[in-house]
């Protein structure tokens, strides 16, 4: 079986693994048609996310463990996508990407022990993201930010939000917009922890609410602040 994990935790999991090839995930199967791409023989657990929109884009995620080594399911989905793919290690996944008419495919895959193998495959609609061009984070960020992400899903009857950003504001003004506003949609910080790692030097916040919990990370390094925030309701359709 697949390892169980948070639903926060498989949100953050998504949305980083699939950063760097600005690619994800996952809505319900109608939209994508024929760009769906096969689940390799004798692969099972599969889960499929209810709805999924990274950036915009209606996105489908399917996740699935095979009893295969990682080289022979990587040659099955190499072959699978030709000559016309794109490759990339991203967090320790094998990443395959390519773009069929308007459905940008993507395969993660990674070894599960020594005899197996993990992964996801992914199908977004392109056609939907240039159609709203523009967009606005659901979240009111700081003066002067970049968006790196933002990923909204539903599943297993929550809904939750993923969003990150970067700016010059020292991490305390980051800080200080995340409470504001954070409190004005009804959540109070329960407690601060200080983050340490890789070099980067911050905070992360956690918060509850009525309406479901909060966290959000800031960290400071190479004279950039990063910050992610994950909302996560008790109700599809409460969206935080």
């Amino acid at each position: 079986m697949l390892r169980s994990r948070p639903f926060p935790a498989l949100l953050v999991a998504v949305a980083a693994g699939s950063a760097g090839l600005a690619t994800a995930l996952a809505a319900r199967a109608a939209p994508f048609g024929n760009g769906e791409i096969p689940l390799i023989s004798e692969a099972h657990s599969v889960q499929t996310v209810e709805l999924t929109r990274l950036n915009g884009t209606p996105t489908r995620i399917r996740e699935f463990r095979i009893e295969q080594d990682l080289a022979a399911v990587l040659a099955h989905y190499r072959r699978a996508l030709g000559r016309q793919r794109i490759e990339a290690d991203v967090d320790g996944w094998k990443v395959l990407s390519r773009r069929a008419g308007r459905i940008l495919q993507t395969v993660r895959l990674r070894a599960d022990g020594g005899h197996a193998t993990e992964g996801t495959l992914s199908e977004a609609d392109l056609d939907a993201a240039l159609a709203s061009p523009g967009r606005q984070p659901a979240f009111p960020l700081p003066a002067a930010s970049r968006v790196g992400a933002e990923l909204e899903m539903n599943d297993r009857g929550r809904h939750a939000r993923f969003l990150a950003w970067q700016n010059g504001h020292a991490p305390a003004a980051n800080v200080q917009h995340l409470r504001t506003h954070l409190a004005d949609r009804g959540y109070h910080l329960e407690r601060e922890v200080p983050v340490d790692e890789r070099g980067m030097r911050g905070r992360s916040l956690w918060f509850s609410g009525d309406r479901g919990e909060a966290l959000a990370v800031v960290v400071e390094g190479l004279g950039v602040v990063t910050v992610t925030l994950s909302l996560i309701s008790r109700r599809v359709g409460s969206g935080p």
